[in-house]
C-alpha cells in the first residue's frame, strides 16, 4: 500500500523530538537501512527541497511504506514505524528523520 505525501507548514511543525541533537540526516544519493544505519523506531521524515523521489519498503515482506515521486512541494510523512528491516531511497535530495518520543 503506498502512502501519500501531505502539504504541512513546516514553519509551524513541532513533533515530540526526542531532542534536536537526534534529528538524522540522510544524504542525496543514498540507500539506508534501519539498524544499520539508522536506529529502528518512529520518526517523521521531512525535506524542504520541493523535486525529487523518496523510496522507503519494509524489506522483509517487500511492502511499501512510502513511495513519493515529488514535484511541486516539500513534504513529511508522520510517524512511520521504521523497524528492523527497512530501506530508505533518497535519489535526489537529502532528508530528515525526526525520532518521536511517544512517551509524552
Amino acid at each position: 500500500m503506498t502512502m501519500k505525501s501531505k502539504r504541512v507548514d513546516l514553519n509551524n511543525f513541532n513533533p515530540l523530538l526526542i531532542s534536536e541533537d537526534n534529528i538524522i540526516h540522510l544524504e542525496a544519493g543514498g540507500n539506508y537501512i534501519s539498524r544499520e544505519d539508522f536506529p529502528h523506531g518512529y520518526y517523521n521524515i521531512r525535506t524542504t527541497d520541493p523535486k525529487g523521489k523518496l523510496h522507503i519498503y519494509n524489506i522483509d515482506n517487500e511492502s511499501i511504506i512510502v513511495d513519493i515521486d515529488n514535484d511541486e512541494f516539500a513534504f513529511i510523512y508522520q510517524n512511520a514505524d521504521f523497524n528492523d528491516y527497512v530501506k530508505i531511497t533518497n535519489e535526489d535530495f537529502s532528508i530528515e528523520l525526526i525520532p518521536l518520543n511517544l512517551n509524552e
